[in-house]
């Protein structure tokens, strides 16, 4: 068995022909039809990987996806949905998902669904070689926080609780955010090029618009104040974290 997977997804033909297709591929499948049903079944039976939709009834995809990183940060999110804009791809990533695929996108020249299935193990095989499952993983921060802090200026970074703290006080940080400090802070003094950057925080070839991963080091520069001017912009490059 490749991994088990939940579906959360309301129509019908979708969610079964996603079932179908994942199964035949050698994965062990549940579905759910709405968020609620989906946080329910999260909680109820461990998952390798969550496949959900944005626009369910009951309760939409970004607040399942807030309920379950409430109670678990590691199991991968991989949304699907008919949603196109960056807005809603920024807002996925600060929820903690790994993946934004447009359902249009499936099972076409643009992306085929053994290139999908693929990207499932990539994320079920990170999580294991965080866990120590798989021997011989890179241990690069792609796809998972470890239980590790760095510092930025006075800023100190816990990635696995999603807070910078400073002098007493947290500020809380996103997923995306965490996961960009990570990458910065794992090639401190080296220039860290956009496009590795953005690879680094989506995946090799299904990469986020560069605008949006420019307004999230725009973001998280702000929050961290002074601290942020540790984080330099090479022009036409990338960035480098200082120390």
């Amino acid at each position: 068995m490749r991994g088990r997977i939940l579906i959360v997804e309301d129509e019908l033909a979708i969610r079964n022909g996603l079932k179908a297709r994942l199964e035949a591929g050698g994965f062990e499948v549940a579905t759910a039809n709405n968020g609620r049903d989906g946080v329910a079944a999260f909680g109820a039976s461990p998952f390798d990987l969550v496949v959900m939709d944005v626009m369910m009834p009951v309760m939409d995809g970004f607040e399942a996806c807030k309920a379950i990183r409430e109670k678990d940060k590691a199991t991968p999110i991989v949304f699907l949905s008919c949603l196109e804009n960056d807005a809603d791809r920024i807002l996925a990533l600060d929820l903690g998902a790994v993946e934004f695929v447009r359902k249009d996108d499936i099972d076409t020249p643009r992306m085929s669904m053994e290139y999908f299935m693929s990207l499932i193990d990539r994320h079920i095989r990170r999580v294991r070689e965080l866990e120590g499952l798989v021997v011989g993983g890179s241990g690069l921060a792609n796809g998972g926080r470890g239980e590790r802090t760095f510092k930025v200026g006075e800023m100190e970074i816990d990635v696995h609780n999603l807070v910078a703290r400073c002098a007493g006080e947290e500020i809380a940080i996103t997923a995306s955010e965490a996961d960009m400090l990570q990458v910065l802070d794992m090639n401190r003094g080296k220039c860290v090029r956009y496009d590795g950057l953005i690879d680094a925080l989506r995946g090799e070839g299904f990469a986020i618009d560069p605008h949006a991963m420019v307004q999230i080091m725009s973001r998280v520069k702000r929050k961290l104040g002074a601290s942020g001017d540790k984080i330099r912009n090479v022009r036409k490059r990338g960035y480098v974290l200082g120390d």
